[in-house]
């Protein structure tokens, strides 16, 4: 009776742990089958490959979801948010063929800059979020612009913008000449979700921000050559940089990123050594420096 008592409490302590797991890995399952799905419908994926696979990565801030497709010496990968936004994609063909789309591009006698930046256009429509997000690419004022070509692909790199304001993510996509379809995208970010954007019309004005920031700015007196004159030392007034400042754009205050962050990149480990060096500098000291 003892060792059935036994058996049944082991067998409750298996289940217990057990059943968490389970329920976990369900809903990893269902995840991925919500964000295939998506993805699918974004890159009009098509339904001749062979064989699939998906896997959760773990960046350490975030997680990505890794999608491939394979068949008939075809390959497509997709790098994908947990919400299914993309972050990355690349095809391989055994033949040269770029067509992850089940002929959702068009397809043109002679390739074109106008045609290249229209599939791009088409490309970046389906992919990024088109309440917020667009590219600006680079050498050109214009939208997209091609830049460069190599062999057979053609590069886009530029920008990302939110609400039409500059970003320091930087976005790329490799389009095939012979086929006329995007081989590759890519985002510098993964795709991650910031949150709600505050529109830049809510913003206060530049005058203000740039009254705001000149606040910040301390002078010393300093000797100093000018044009490559060294027998004249001109004494004039330079700028202290003590810490690195913004401007709130929607509050209109005064943030210093140095107490933040702290100043790493000029040598101080932490805002107060930051300060130490700001206090020395003005302690009227002249010395002779290039201009």
């Amino acid at each position: 009776m003892k060792k059935f008592i036994s058996m049944i409490l082991v067998l409750s302590m298996m289940f217990m742990f057990t059943l968490p797991a389970l329920a976990e890995e369900a809903g990893v399952d269902k995840q991925l089958e919500a964000v295939t799905l998506k993805v699918k419908n974004l890159l009009d994926v098509k339904d001749s490959y062979t064989d699939f696979s998906g896997e959760l990565n773990d960046t350490g801030t975030h997680s990505l979801w890794s999608l491939s497709w394979t068949g008939d010496g075809e390959n497509l990968n997709v790098c994908a948010s947990e919400t299914g936004k993309i972050a990355s994609f690349n095809y391989y063909s055994d033949s040269g063929s770029s067509e992850p789309y089940s002929g959702s591009l068009l397809k043109f006698p002679e390739f074109t800059k106008e045609q290249a930046e229209k599939i791009a256009a088409d490309v970046l429509s389906r992919i990024l979020d088109a309440k917020t997000e667009s590219v600006s690419f680079d050498g050109s004022g214009e939208p997209l612009r091609l830049l460069r070509s190599k062999g057979d692909d053609y590069y886009l790199n530029g920008s990302l913008l939110i609400n039409s304001v500059k970003t320091p993510v930087r976005v790329s996509l490799t389009i095939d000449f012979n086929t006329h379809t995007v081989k590759s995208f890519y985002r510098s970010d993964d795709a991650q979700d910031y949150g709600g954007f505050k529109t830049p019309d809510k913003a206060v004005p530049s005058s203000s921000a740039s009254k705001t920031l000149f606040s910040t700015v301390k002078m010393k007196l300093a000797y100093a050559r000018r044009g490559g004159d060294d027998k004249t030392a001109y004494l004039q007034y330079t700028p202290v940089n003590d810490a690195e400042y913004v401007v709130d754009a929607f509050t209109g205050s005064l943030v210093n990123l140095t107490e933040l962050a702290g100043y790493n990149g000029g040598g101080y480990a932490s805002a107060g050594e930051a300060k130490t060096a700001s206090d020395a500098a003005d302690n009227g000291k002249k010395h002779l420096t290039d201009a």
